[in-house]
């Protein structure tokens, strides 16, 4: 079972990966429909590789999103992959856990607002340890899926806005992983993080985190 959550910008890293591997996606989770999480789409149908569903927040839509990723979508409908919207307490059964969806609950979106605002948040159960991904969801929106977890990916690349300490001292998370390029960003997140090891992509390159029955192992490319 292969599923993947977001697909970058142009979605090169991830075509790669499945080509390198031969592996088809039984579903492909977008967190939210900006250009840097879901324009990658478009490579997906481009090199044709078959995605059997999308799951997309509730009323994804409604908010400002990125004209392309919404023409990379229908694309990808064309294809014959199953379109799927869910919301708080709606679940992704995987065969060695499940995703829970906390945020963002149904017909809550407001149109015409920040897609961030809107971001799926997944609690992932995976071999009995947990992971929180939070997308780009920052501001007081973070708190509705402030759920304690063994791993954390931090919001929004880091930003400022999102990640706050009243947020880590909820989730207490053993680790935090950060994805960002910016140095500034990750130097923020050094300020604030306290004692709680991070992972960060701008410093360690790509991050592997191994879910195994007996806890978790994190590898890291240097």
């Amino acid at each position: 079972f292969a599923i993947a959550i977001d697909t970058g910008e142009d979605g090169e890293a991830l075509t790669s990966f499945l080509h390198q591997r031969r592996i088809s996606l039984d579903a492909l989770v977008l967190t939210h429909l900006h250009a840097d999480h879901a324009a990658g789409v478009a490579a997906l149908v481009e090199s044709r590789i078959p995605v059997a569903r999308c799951y997309l927040p509730w009323d994804a839509e409604k908010s400002l999103v990125d004209e392309e990723v919404l023409a990379a979508l229908e694309q990808l409908r064309s294809t014959g992959t199953e379109i799927v919207y869910v919301a708080r307490g709606d679940e992704i059964i995987l065969p060695s856990g499940k995703l829970t969806v906390l945020w963002p609950e149904r017909d809550r979106a407001r149109p015409n607002q920040d897609a961030n605002l809107y971001s799926m948040a997944l609690l992932a159960e995976l071999h009995g340890s947990t992971m929180l991904l939070t997308g780009d969801l920052e501001g007081a929106y973070e708190m509705y899926a402030a759920a304690p977890a063994d791993v954390l990916k931090a919001a929004h690349h880091g930003s400022e806005s999102s990640t706050s300490p009243a947020f880590l001292q909820a989730v207490a998370p053993q680790l935090l992983l950060l994805s960002c390029g910016s140095e500034e960003r990750s130097a923020s997140m050094e300020a604030r993080r306290g004692d709680i090891p991070m992972a960060d992509t701008s410093a360690n390159g790509a991050v592997t985190i191994n879910f195994e029955p007996d806890g978790f192992t994190v590898e890291t490319m240097r």
